[in-house]
């Protein structure tokens, strides 16, 4: 470094004093000024004193490249910003700067109003409610819609300062936030967010926004809540849902991708144990189930009650699925921890074209399970009528019976199914069956209170006494 260059060093150090002093341009010409100038740093009203003597000694033209380099130390807030450029308008005759000063003035106001409004409320958001005139938190998920339908993010940004954002649903505790993901709208989802409402809120069953965009929004909105801060690993307390177990419940392929390609496994279980595989198996998303294969899910996880992928398929009817996991291997007499099997777990819970399409695949029709139970006692139990009758219509006894003798028309009657009850008499089941407490049929319907069925009964012969 030169002596004339360590000059100048010296000089921008001792700036300070050269303005206080008022002698800073009667010691240093033009080129020098410049260059100390440009190795200086000024708060504003250090900066405002160096204009005011600049204009004192040069013309606005030949004052601008001599300051020109000038640092500012201050913090950039927008009341510093509004006076320095107000110093140079003033004395430089900038007027094409009117427009940034009005801009800044603006927001300056805004941001004193912002203020005023959070200290009013405290970010209270049952005071928000009532200083907006809102009673309910549909109301107020409304107004938010209405507001981003406008692109208002101004008044977004307000009513997420105020505490707006933070009323909840009274039944599941959801914000506004998480209600926007679990209607889908990605756009009110990003706003609020920018607003500043609570990103880290969470309902009743501790899901957040993420967790709960994974299973009812879009792949864009997932990834912006992820990228703005939510942790992709998530889990929910009550049921211990992540949001990728979540997108295999909702099934959306691109967000389950998504989830894949930046860490999340594959193998996540719920609280019940159930996988990304069982999860989207047991809500009928085939696309999600082989998407899910072909990325390596474990095929022989079973959930805490024993059920595997086909088994929770075939309890709810997923005929596609069921079709799709036989076809590269899964066994359709697989049982859950009861040793119900797929087609009578299929028949106890009304699923007709999923009974038909396992016996077709092979279901063994003689599976029982630990209470000595086939499958048209199970569907009579649950007065499953239409199952009750193809059941019959290929060789099952409707006089089967249960480990304590309960038969179909018995456990019909228990249950208060009158359809069942009829359907059975009418097909041969013997009204005389009694279980192992000599409980029949009427008796079993009186215990329960199912008076329909005891009318029935008594008008076809069955003893009230």
């Amino acid at each position: 470094m030169s002596n004339l260059n360590l000059d100048f060093q010296a000089s921008a150090q001792n700036i300070r004093e050269y303005i206080d002093n008022e002698t800073l341009f009667d010691l240093f010409e033009a080129d020098a000024l410049q260059e100390i100038l440009d190795l200086s740093s000024l708060n504003v009203s250090e900066f405002q004193s160096l204009v005011k003597l600049g204009s004192e000694k040069y013309k606005s033209g030949k004052l601008y490249p001599v300051i020109k380099g000038v640092k500012i130390s201050d913090k950039p807030e927008p009341k510093n910003a509004i006076l320095l450029l107000q110093i140079i308008r003033k004395k430089l005759h900038f007027k094409a700067l009117d427009l940034a000063i009005k801009c800044l003035e603006n927001s300056q106001t805004l941001s004193n109003q912002i203020n005023q409004i959070k200290l009013q409320l405290n970010s209270n958001p049952e005071n928000a409610m009532k200083a907006f005139g809102f009673t309910d938190f549909e109301s107020v998920y409304k107004h938010f819609e209405t507001l981003c339908d406008k692109d208002d993010i101004t008044s977004i940004r307000l009513c997420c300062i105020a505490g707006l954002s933070e009323v909840r649903d009274t039944k599941s505790g959801r914000t506004i936030l998480i209600y926007s993901a679990y209607k889908g709208n990605g756009k009110l989802v990003r706003y609020l967010v920018e607003g500043g409402c609570n990103l880290n809120a969470v309902n009743n069953n501790g899901n957040n926004a993420v967790i709960v965009a994974a299973g009812f929004s879009d792949v864009e909105t997932v990834k912006f809540l992820i990228e703005s801060g939510l942790d992709k690993n998530s889990r929910s307390e009550k049921f211990g849902l992540y949001p990728i177990t979540n997108a295999c419940w909702g099934g959306n392929v691109d967000i389950i991708k998504y989830l894949l390609s930046i860490g999340c496994d594959v193998n996540s279980v719920d609280n019940d144990k159930k996988s990304c595989l069982l999860t989207a198996a047991a809500n009928g998303n085939l696309d999600a189930v082989k998407l899910l294969i072909s990325l390596g899910a474990d095929k022989n996880m079973k959930d805490k009650y024993g059920s595997n992928a086909i088994v929770l398929a075939s309890i709810n009817g997923h005929t596609e699925i069921i079709k799709y996991l036989h076809s590269i291997g899964f066994d359709v007499n697989s049982v859950d921890n009861e040793q119900i099997s797929c087609m009578p777990n299929a028949a106890s819970n009304g699923n007709l074209d999923a009974v038909k399409l396992l016996i077709s695949l092979g279901a063994d029709k003689n599976m029982k399970d630990k209470y000595d139970r086939n499958a048209i006692v199970l569907a009579s139990i649950n007065g499953h009528t239409e199952i009750i009758k193809y059941l019959h219509s290929i060789g099952f006894d409707v006089n089967s019976v249960s480990c304590d003798h309960h038969s179909c028309l018995l456990m019909a009657a228990n249950n208060g199914h009158l359809d069942a009850v009829k359907l059975l008499i009418s097909l041969g089941a013997d009204k005389n069956m009694k279980n192992n407490y000599g409980n029949n049929a009427i008796a079993l319907a009186s215990n329960n209170g199912h008076t329909e069925v005891v009318k029935y009964l008594h008008s076809i012969g069955f003893d009230v006494t």
